[in-house]
């Protein structure tokens, strides 16, 4: 393997649901955006990766949702907001939520919302809490894009893209070798052989999970492997701390990169 691309399209209405308008859209009440949603990111291409980060880079910001680029006639909620203005709008919280609750939705983001989740408590928690609020309005400052670049002592080298403004779908993966290419989204893994061709594996039977649930079933996967754990009294079914803190060190790092626009140098010394 020479080089790794990940993307996580978080979604455009998850993004404004978590980081412009939930718990996570402030760094001072929360942390950064890479550190809230995509520490695992950087772990899933620290496994891919065997070499040791010799170098990181990062860059992206809050583009989007700015009180500059608020529509004209735009209401500070969205039930208060012109017809016109909000049925434009791909963020309004009445298309969100209360036209999910129409649909028959009963779990997240709703519950989240109001609980019990029920017309009236939605409507109210609208109208009067953050969940309602014009994300145009300025009371978040997390990025809503970033991009970030490893490179390994050996030579390799692996990009991530966590995009606020995307389609809402499954995490992808590519792995481009020597001797060929990988695709994969956690449903199919396509594989192209540089002699042989391509060919596709479907995961659909063995992939539990939902992008709306659990992380695609990786919440599950981690609960099972703790409680196996407890149950054999094996601690080496669980991930070493180490390679947990290593991730964390080098998302911390990447933050730092983007906010001095440099590259940052990793300290050498053995990779857990």
């Amino acid at each position: 393997m020479v080089s790794v691309q990940h993307l996580e399209p978080v979604g455009h209405w998850h993004f404004a649901h978590s980081f412009v308008r939930g718990n996570w859209r402030k760094e001072g009440e929360s942390s950064p955006f890479l550190l809230a949603k995509s520490v695992h990111d950087l772990d899933w291409l620290l496994f891919l990766m065997p070499g040791e980060v010799a170098r990181v880079a990062s860059f992206g910001g809050l583009y989007h949702f700015r009180p500059e680029r608020r529509p004209k006639g735009a209401a500070e909620r969205c039930l208060l907001c012109p017809e016109e203005v909000e049925r434009a709008c791909p963020f309004s919280a009445r298309r969100i939520y209360l036209e999910a609750y129409e649909r028959g939705e009963r779990g997240w983001p709703l519950d989240v919302v109001a609980f019990p989740v029920a017309r009236e408590n939605l409507e109210r928690a609208l109208a009067e809490g953050p969940y309602g609020e014009c994300v145009y309005w300025g009371k978040n400052d997390v990025a809503d894009h970033q991009v970030v670049a490893l490179e390994c002592r050996d030579g390799r080298t692996a990009s991530f893209h966590a995009e606020g403004l995307s389609r809402m779908r499954f995490r992808e993966t590519r792995l481009f070798g020597t001797g060929g290419e990988i695709w994969g989204d956690g449903r199919y893994i396509r594989i192209f052989d540089f002699v042989k061709g391509e060919g596709t594996v479907d995961l659909k039977g063995e992939a539990e999970g939902s992008i709306r649930s659990g992380y695609g079933g990786g919440d599950f996967g981690l609960m099972a492997a703790f409680m196996a754990a407890v149950e054999r009294e094996d601690p080496g079914l669980l991930e070493p701390f180490e390679e947990v803190l290593y991730a964390h060190r080098l998302t911390f790092l990447a933050e730092a990169a983007r906010r001095a626009g440099r590259v940052v140098e990793v300290e050498e010394g053995p990779r857990p």
